[in-house]
């Protein structure tokens, strides 16, 4: 019971802790117990094991717990405890790699919960469901079920799940470049989670926030939130989302010029993908291991990244990140001579760039333009450039519409090229007032700015 108190309130270490120490007693207390007493306890010392494993990626004992969970809860006729475990059962299977068991699983929960009405089983079953097609890169049908959701999550009982399905639909609007809308969908998700006390959930939504506010160029914002996820997952022991945080945060100090910090920030969170049994954050991870690397001018490194990355996205690439690790990959040629390999990879991407989401695309692009510079093919940049500016301008992506500028100041034809650096001299001025010093600091030595403060000092 103390153990089940502590991993209520979060503590999931202390619940650790006694639910081992609870199951070293078993086998005497059960002598003096009551049946149902002892099914009963038996019950909730599985589910903090099971918490315990899942928070840590633990899969396969992850499994067994929930596994044994739901069998015992259907014997006692607790159609709750059996649905939820069934849930989680479900996603433990997907990163076990079991993918049409665990969509049939969750189905078959949702089946008999439309059957008995049990709203919050629907929705959690629903967001699941949704969860999967965003892993499967199906945006579509991510929004059509997290729609499906939020449809009945109204009243303060059903306040769980509509959290957890508002955290879906905010992705979905991150992926169409719907920021506005995905930064709302994300703060209600985080307010609930927050009144909840569910720091699992809210240390995800924390650093989703954090992922918006460095696409719109606040990196001491993203920095904030993301250090305040990384506390809140680090004590539910939630090693998937400190890995996520830890590249987020990395990510926001990257995009500053911090590169030793951005450095620090991608290798732990390298290292917690790699102690986890899930290869979802890896390829997201390895992208910007790589992108590091040729900020340092190291295109070997970089390749070895690259590498690891497209095998992980073999695996599993929910956030669509193959196409962006490929032009990642043709830079890093370009930068070692082998200019025929990078020149067969941006032309094998040039068709499909179309059909990827904003964020991919536009982050795609500037690799590719960036690629076709380094191979002396600047016609085909320019074009890719101007697609770039123009969305990411468009969709609040300050950080992405000031590379673009910068590096059509440099290719463009010289008129362009001078309107370019002027929108890009006021972008830049944006961002560094909202740096505090040291921040600003890092911010203004970047290579290729010397130009805009230069230009930002003439117009004065």
């Amino acid at each position: 019971r103390a153990a089940v108190g502590m991993w209520e309130r979060s503590l999931l270490g202390e619940a650790s802790k006694l639910a081992a120490r609870a199951a070293g007693l078993e086998p005497h207390a059960s002598a003096g117990l009551a049946a149902d007493d002892q099914a009963r306890l038996r019950r909730d010392l599985l589910r903090v094991r099971a918490a315990v494993a899942y928070n840590k990626g633990q899969w396969p004992e992850a499994r067994e717990s929930l596994t044994a969970l739901r069998d015992a809860a259907l014997t006692a006729e607790d159609p709750g405890v059996a649905a939820r475990a069934g849930l989680e059962l479900g996603t433990v299977m997907r990163r076990l790699g079991e993918r049409g068991l665990a969509e049939g699983l969750v189905r078959d929960v949702l089946g008999h919960a439309r059957a008995n009405n049990d709203r919050v089983t629907i929705i959690g079953a629903l967001n699941r469901l949704a969860t999967f097609a965003w892993e499967d890169g199906d945006v579509d049908a991510c929004e059509r079920l997290a729609s499906q959701g939020l449809l009945s999550a109204t009243g303060p009982a059903l306040e769980p799940a509509r959290a957890e399905i508002l955290v879906s639909q905010g992705a979905v609007y991150a992926s169409r470049g719907e920021l506005a809308q995905a930064t709302a969908s994300l703060t209600e998700a985080g307010t609930l989670l927050r009144r909840l006390r569910n720091k699992v959930s809210g240390a995800v939504v924390l650093g989703n926030l954090a992922e918006l506010l460095t696409w719109q160029g606040d990196f001491a914002g993203a920095i904030d939130k993301s250090t305040e996820g990384i506390a809140q997952a680090s004590d539910v022991l939630y090693r998937n989302a400190e890995s996520f945080l830890h590249r987020v945060r990395g990510v926001a100090w990257l995009e500053v010029g911090d590169l030793t910090k951005a450095a620090d920030e991608l290798t732990r969170s390298l290292e917690l993908c790699e102690a986890s049994e899930s290869n979802a954050d890896a390829a997201p991870t390895r992208y910007f291991c790589a992108r590091l690397c040729l900020r340092r001018g190291q295109p070997e490194p970089a390749l070895d990244h690259l590498k690891a990355g497209l095998r992980s996205a073999r695996t599993v690439d929910p956030e669509l990140y193959t196409p962006a690790l490929r032009a990642t990959m043709a830079r890093a040629l370009a930068g070692t001579d082998n200019i025929t390999r990078a020149e067969g990879i941006l032309t094998d991407l040039d068709g499909s760039v179309g059909a990827l989401p904003l964020p991919r695309r536009t982050q795609v692009q500037l690799n590719m333009a960036a690629a076709w510079v380094a191979v002396g093919h600047i016609d085909e940049a320019v074009p890719l450039l101007r697609d770039a500016a123009r969305v990411a301008r468009t969709r609040g992506f300050r950080v992405r519409a000031l590379k673009a500028l910068l590096l059509l100041a440099e290719v463009a034809p010289v008129q362009e090229a001078e309107a370019a650096r002027r929108e890009a001299a006021g972008i830049a001025r944006d961002l560094l007032e909202g740096l505090p010093g040291a921040m600003a600091g890092s911010f203004r030595r970047q290579p290729g700015f010397a130009r805009l403060w230069l230009m930002m000092d003439e117009q004065r």
